[in-house]
């Protein structure tokens, strides 16, 4: 059974982000990080969940990233019933898709988006990965299925960013992406940048690291997205 669970810093501050880990990350990882923005006057609420996020079987993949999605628009729509009025959406890998869904549904209740390595394309980029020794196994075992990339990207098709980009005009957004990231091409995070350069304001910043390097040292770089979400 699919399990997701989160965590909330700074209570009482009133704006709130929402940060999603990205696949096998834990709210312990990224505890420091949350901490910090609490510090600076923001109540975060951190999500992590099984590996089971993400795996060769699509309905369920598809199923338990929608659990997620829901439980963060029920838990903004909790919020401003009590006077919130100020969301951020701060998506780690994986977690990068997460936002994009939430904020194409509920555009009006989010002020900003942050994407720390996001994919255009999710059915895309995990089909590239038998070129990655560590995760050859995910695409080995959709071939055993029987499943072509044609079928995926439709099973796929409601979790994939660059098709959850329509509504958020006025939303800004920070995008981090590596020009050597192994499991999300370079060509990717290209797509999905100017597509949501034809709706909205975007920043990009680009490394040339790996992407559990690029990943990390991007949320180490704790002034820069401080002052984005200040700006």
């Amino acid at each position: 059974m699919f399990r997701y669970s989160s965590k909330t810093f700074g209570e009482k501050n009133q704006k709130v982000i929402f940060f999603l880990t990205g696949w096998r990350g834990s709210i312990l990882q990224h505890s420091l990080i949350a901490y910090l923005l609490q510090l600076n006057g923001y109540r975060v609420i951190v999500y992590s969940y099984d590996k089971s996020i993400l795996s060769p079987n699509t309905k369920e993949t598809a199923t338990n990233c929608n659990l997620v999605k829901e439980d963060v628009k029920k838990r903004v729509k909790e919020l401003k019933r009590e006077g919130i009025d100020t969301f951020y959406l701060f998506g780690n890998s994986l977690g990068s898709l997460l936002p994009l869904m939430i904020a194409n549904e509920i555009p009006k209740d989010i002020s900003k988006i942050i994407l720390n390595l996001v994919s255009a394309d999710l059915a895309e980029t995990v089909w590239g990965w038998n070129k990655v020794k560590r995760l050859a196994w995910f695409k080995e075992s959709l071939v055993a299925q029987k499943i072509v990339l044609s079928e995926l990207k439709d099973a796929w098709e409601s979790l994939s960013p660059i098709n959850n980009t329509d509504n958020l005009k006025g939303v800004p957004i920070l995008l981090y992406n590596s020009t050597r990231d192994e499991l999300i091409s370079a060509e990717q995070t290209q797509k999905i940048a100017r597509k949501l350069r034809g709706i909205t304001s975007v920043k990009t910043i680009t490394n040339h690291n790996s992407h559990k390097i690029s990943l990390i040292s991007n949320l180490l770089r704790f002034p820069v997205y401080l002052r984005f979400l200040r700006s």
